[in-house]
């Protein structure tokens, strides 16, 4: 192939180094008022009072809004396609207030001085309830977090919001207790995933204004551009057509900008104002009032049979999805969704549980999304099955690991398409030196040097739902433009998908015009979420292309007047077969349009029916100081199965930096709250994220496999690459010290204290 399998640069590296790309605030009037917003100083508490007499006095001031003077229609602003499965409990503003940094009132004024100025000048009256902080005692807490009879859900998902239950999950396949008493060995353990952070470079903002028509345009550093004029419309009660949504670059996202955070504030000022409006979150606001990963407690049972073979594995989950049930019920239920299906020598499998309000920041969206908490939990109760059967944890999952074209009690019949994990273990075992070194070697001077593993799935989009269109047009200079509505984030995805056009098309990148991400122009696309991209976009844009190319050799064949049959196309020339009569792409273009008035476009649509799962094998070497319990992580491998790689540069970037998110996960970060419900982690100082100098070194390799549903029979690798580093150095520090930290993250005060409770 000519530009699959290769490794050219991103389209737009060399502006994004050199400073050029256009973001939300390069694209601001200089008239746009600053929108602020007033928090709440409390983790629960209903609004008896507020006057706004004198801040709207001060000269400036042109917006002064409560929730006395904003719709009131509930919503999620969770980015999924419609009906969205998380509840609508949330207004633009509400009497009462769920988490410290819950909006109360929203200023807009002529800068950003006046606007503070004025929000001092508020004053609040409050009756304070007692928060749901804990999210094991959330159920049945005698605080109610939506104690309101408004809350809409858009199909069954076991709320009981009296409760505090956002949602109940259950899966199950096979006797459990009936299997497990048949096992020969059980093991049993409880684990706790934090909630971590986004840390994208670029903090959350929108700029909004009327155009000459009257409709609300708003320029936002989204991944969502479709889902937040749904979003917009249904706040705002103002018809989707009335809106229109531009994405610019994006400095980051990781699943943040999944969820709608900012872009109703300036929407509705515009609206009441007529004025632009643009509101940009400080660093603060954006780790303390938007979402986070949300936290889980899951409890894994396995049972195996003398053997060596997984009989059982049970789940039982709790989550925490905060103030608001952005992502619950299916980050949640992605926990069962991506680890059942590993292990197919399973007689039951179940997972379980329960997501609860707490008066917390909401949870959301992050990379990963629920795969990452269960691959920690089971992963982890793997690996300690493989100890107590005594044998090595990579012959374990090779003998238990469901292969290429088998099918696993959990998918009921499905034939797993695709997958090269068993050779990523195979491959990452040599590359880690894993015979030489597993389980660990003493360095001397009190250092123990270990090594440990894990491996993982995703998906690849949302099978059955997330449905993407593309459309590339043959423009009169003998250029394409290719248009799609998914947004590129950084990762390189439009980049992908015009090198996936220009292979069809037989052409270079240079001919391609990708234009992305604007409602009123781009064709339909859910977002770049889901590790949707490349599989669900990317299988658009060869369709479109397909019968772009499709209808040049047709027209063509019309001006050579020979069959279409006698057509081909190399490219440059479309020319019969035998040479004798040819004419360029150019000047076919130029032919159609200034003869017959005529553009040649390619269109298409595609929603996959499954979601094809990419695999990693992970593998930890760590050197853990026995005397204070730091852990050093000296090398990480990971090895790659995501179908064809379409460009392998791109592809081992995004590898990179998943795992480095991963390590932190494992390591360092931790959103922390007080005891009266305040973020203590809310800034770079206090919530520590890894430097190049906690990292180590980081290998990648890919074992490809052939993904038949798939673009060239490629498959996802944005969200996988997170999930291994978390139970691999979990497994690898054990494998030194003796330790088993069952709750992330691994910090060094709790391998120190759990090594002083073993030597008890």
């Amino acid at each position: 192939m000519n530009m699959i399998g290769k490794s050219v640069p991103k389209l737009d590296a060399l502006p994004i180094a050199t400073g050029k790309p256009v973001y939300t605030e390069d694209l601001i009037t200089r008239d746009a008022l600053i929108v602020k917003i007033l928090r709440s100083p409390h983790a629960f508490a209903r609004i008896t009072a507020i006057d706004i007499a004198n801040a709207a006095k001060l000269p400036g001031v042109e917006c002064i809004l409560t929730y006395k003077d904003v719709p009131n229609a509930r919503f999620t602003l969770a980015g999924q396609s419609y009906p969205e499965p998380s509840p609508y409990d949330r207004l633009i503003l509400d009497p009462i207030v769920r988490y410290v940094g819950d909006e109360v009132a929203i200023i807009a004024a002529v800068d950003e001085k006046t606007a503070n100025k004025a929000m001092k000048l508020i004053k609040v009256s409050y009756e304070v309830f007692e928060p749901v902080l804990d999210f094991e005692t959330a159920a049945g807490h005698k605080s109610v977090v939506h104690p309101e009879d408004d809350v809409h859900c858009n199909f069954p998902i076991g709320m009981d919001k009296e409760k505090n239950i956002t949602c109940t999950h259950h899966v199950e396949f096979g006797d459990i207790e009936e299997e497990l008493a048949k096992c020969d060995a059980v093991v049993e353990e409880t684990y706790y995933t934090q909630a971590q952070a986004h840390a994208m470079m670029e903090t959350y903002r929108s700029f909004s204004y009327l155009d000459h028509m009257g409709r609300l345009v708003v320029i936002s550093s989204t991944q969502i551009p479709f889902h937040v004029r749904r979003q917009l419309a249904r706040a705002l009660q103002m018809p989707a057509s009335r809106i229109r949504v531009i994405k610019p670059r994006i400095g980051g996202g990781f699943g943040g900008k999944q969820t709608g955070a900012v872009e109703m504030f300036a929407a509705i000022v515009t609206m009441k104002t007529g004025k632009p409006a643009l509101i940009v979150y400080d660093r603060t606001e954006t780790f303390s009032c938007t979402t986070s990963r949300h936290a889980m407690r899951l409890t894994v049972r396995l049972g195996a049979d003398k053997e060596g073979f997984i009989r059982v594995v049970d789940i039982q989950g709790l989550s925490d999805t905060g103030a608001y049930g952005e992502h619950a019920p299916t980050t949640f239920s992605l926990v069962g969704l991506k680890t059942l299906p590993l292990y197919n020598k399973t007689k039951a499998v179940r997972f379980s549980g329960h997501v609860v309000y707490t008066n917390k920041m909401p949870g959301g969206a992050l990379r990963g999304y629920g795969a990452t908490q269960g691959i920690f939990a089971v992963e982890s109760a793997v690996n300690l099955m493989a100890k107590k059967l005594k044998v090595d944890p990579t012959e374990f999952r090779l003998k238990n690991l469901t292969k290429e074209g088998e099918t696993s009690l959990f998918n009921q019949g499905k034939i797993l398409a695709s997958s090269a994990l068993h050779q990523c273990i195979e491959t990452g075992k040599k590359m880690i030196a894993w015979d030489e070194k597993f389980p660990a070697k003493d360095m001397g001077n009190n250092k123990i040097r270990a090594v440990g593993m894990a491996v993982t799935m995703q998906g690849s989009g949302i099978a059955g739902i997330d449905t993407a269109s593309a459309e590339i047009r043959l423009n009169d200079d003998g250029n394409y433009t290719l248009l799609v509505g998914s947004t590129d984030m950084g990762t390189g995805s439009d980049t992908i998908l015009a090198q996936m056009a220009a292979e069809v098309l037989n052409t270079s990148l240079d001919n391609i015009i990708v234009h992305a991400a604007d409602t009123d122009i781009s064709p339909y696309d859910p977002g770049s979420y889901a590790s949707s991209t490349t599989y669900v976009t990317g299988m658009a844009v060869v369709q479109a292309a397909q019968d772009l190319k499709g209808k040049l050799l047709e027209h063509a064949a019309k001006f050579l007047a020979v069959d279409r049959e006698q057509i081909q196309f190399d490219g440059e020339l479309l020319q019969t077969k035998d040479g004798t009569k040819s004419i360029s792409v150019e000047k076919l273009a130029q032919a159609l349009v200034m003869g017959s008035g005529r553009q040649l476009t390619g269109q298409a649509t595609y929603g996959s029916p499954v979601s094809p799962p990419p695999f990693i094998a992970g593998f930890a070497e760590v050197e853990v100081d026995k005397e204070t319990g730091k852990i050093e992580l000296i090398d990480y491998v990971a090895v790659v199965d995501c179908g064809t790689v379409i460009n392998p540069n791109l592809a081992r970037i995004q590898v990179e930096g998943g795992i480095v998110q991963g390590i932190g996960m494992a390591l360092y970060e931790d959103v922390r709250y007080s005891a009266k419900g305040r973020m203590e982690t809310s800034n770079f100082m206090q919530y520590k994220i890894p430097c190049r100098k906690d990292i180590g070194t980081v290998r990648v390799a890919f074992e490809e496999s052939y993904e038949p549903t798939g673009p060239f029979g490629a498959k996802s690798v944005g969200e996988v690459v997170i999930n291994t580093p978390q139970p691999a150095i979990a497994h690898a520090v054990y494998n030194a010290v003796g330790v088993r930290i069952t709750s992330l993250p691994i910090t060094s005060e709790k391998v120190f204290t759990a090594m002083q409770t073993l030597k008890r």
